[in-house]
């Protein structure tokens, strides 16, 4: 992840990197996807921000849509980057196929 927060720190509009519940180190690994979401919703108004870009790699896909659907007034749009997003009542097992090409998981 450091070449991504070297980006982040270059001049331009304010960037954040919040980490999802469960993701620090030294820290208790069993968090739900709804406690995950709700570490960066909190992140998000306890530091006042609105009008964000939250982007999401992967099942950081899940974690953004997520957000947006509880605080849209401070969303102004989102970014996936090869993320997954999950229909109501699914979950990220739902999401994933195995390649009949090369005998592994893909998205």
């Amino acid at each position: 992840m450091e070449p991504c927060h070297q980006t982040i720190r270059t001049p331009g509009p304010q960037r954040v990197s919040p980490h999802r519940g469960g993701t620090r180190s030294g820290v208790c690994k069993q968090v739900s996807r709804a406690e995950s979401t709700q570490s960066i919703v909190e992140f998000i108004v306890g530091h006042g921000l609105t009008n964000i870009v939250p982007v999401g790699h992967s099942y950081g896909g899940t974690t953004i849509s997520k957000v947006a659907e509880l605080i849209p007034d401070r969303v102004r749009r989102l970014v996936f980057c090869s993320g997954f997003v999950l229909n109501d009542g699914e979950c990220l097992n739902d999401a994933w196929v195995i390649s009949p090409h090369k005998n592994q998981w893909s998205p």
